[in-house]
Order: structure tokens, then C-alpha cells, then sequence
């Protein structure tokens, strides 16, 4: 386990995770907002795509990682959670997304939050970013919420995206975060 929330585990995925993957990732409505992602069209694609966040992981230092989020009372993965570098660079990014089931249930909200509590609290992070594409406002909502603020747009990840950011020092100050 990497932490928790009050409704949400986050943990490593497994190779177990497959068919749970398949389930969120073969919905486009899902991946439409992943940038280079593409839909999973059959379960393998699902384990291949575990297989490859489980070597980018392997490769990432500091506690960062891109984690399956479960229900607490099951372990079942129903999104995603990442603390990782912004496209390669120094940055990191606060990533997040949910199998269509859980939309509009605020557990998009409490992952972000719970990545910014383990990100400032846990892993000391100084500052933690987040990106949406302009017209993904339901995420941008989701940054809002959470804490962050919009700072412009950028070019990540081959799109111009809304760029969004807090810091550890004003996420301290009454009423952020």
C-alpha cells in the first residue's frame, strides 16, 4: 500500500489487476482525456500496459509511482493515482482517473488530495502540478477543489494543456488545500 483516503486505497498494480484494467480503459469516454493513451481493445493489452507502469516505476526514485486506487473495501482498481514527473522534466505531476462508474462520486477530488497529502507530507515534495487538457473542465474542477491553482497553458506531453500548481508553503496557509 502506498496510502490511503477515507474511501481509497492506493497500491501498486499487480499483474492480477488485468481484467479490472480492461474494465476502466476499453471505455473511450475514459482514455478520451489521456493524451497518448488509447483505448485497451482486449485484456492483454491491459497486462501489457501494467507491465509497462511497472517499469516506469521501477525506474522512478523518491517515492514517486503510478498507482492502481481501490475501494477500501475491496481491492478492486477503479482508477489510477500518479505522483510523477511532468513529461520528463523536474516537475511533478498529480495524475488521476476513474472507470466511468465512479465519476461524480467526488473520488476524483479525494485521490488528488490524497496524492498532494502523500506528495507534501509523505514524500516532502516543495510543489506538485497538474495539467488538463482545456476542454477536460470536469479534471480542471477536480485541481480546483483540491487546491490548486491555474497558472496559464503549456505544451506537455505534445498538447497544450491548462497548467495548474500548488505549492507546499501556500497549501499551509488557512483556507487552501
Amino acid at each position: 500500500m502506498i496510502f490511503e483516503t477515507e474511501r481509497l486505497t492506493v497500491r501498486p498494480w499487480t499483474a492480477d489487476d488485468a481484467a479490472a484494467a480492461f474494465a476502466i480503459y476499453r471505455d473511450p469516454e475514459v482514455t478520451r482525456y489521456l493524451g497518448n493513451s488509447r483505448t485497451h481493445t482486449e485484456l492483454a493489452d491491459s497486462a501489457a500496459w501494467i507491465a509497462r507502469l511497472a517499469e516506469r516505476n521501477a525506474a522512478l526514485t523518491g517515492g514517486l509511482g503510478l498507482w492502481a486506487a481501490t475501494l477500501r473495501e475491496a481491492d478492486r482498481p477503479i482508477g489510477l493515482l500518479a505522483l510523477a514527473p511532468l513529461d520528463g522534466g523536474s516537475e511533478i505531476e498529480v495524475g488521476y482517473h476513474l472507470g466511468r462508474d465512479w465519476w461524480g462520486r467526488g473520488y476524483a477530488t479525494e485521490l488528488a488530495r490524497g496524492g498532494l497529502d502523500y506528495g507534501f507530507g509523505g514524500l516532502g515534495l516543495g510543489r506538485i502540478v497538474g495539467v488538463t487538457f482545456p476542454e477536460n473542465v470536469a479534471s480542471q474542477r477536480v485541481l480546483l477543489k483540491a487546491g490548486l491553482r491555474h497558472e496559464g497553458r503549456g505544451s506537455y506531453y505534445g498538447h497544450e494543456l491548462e497548467y495548474f500548481a500548488l505549492d507546499a508553503a501556500d497549501r499551509a496557509r488557512p483556507g487552501r488545500g
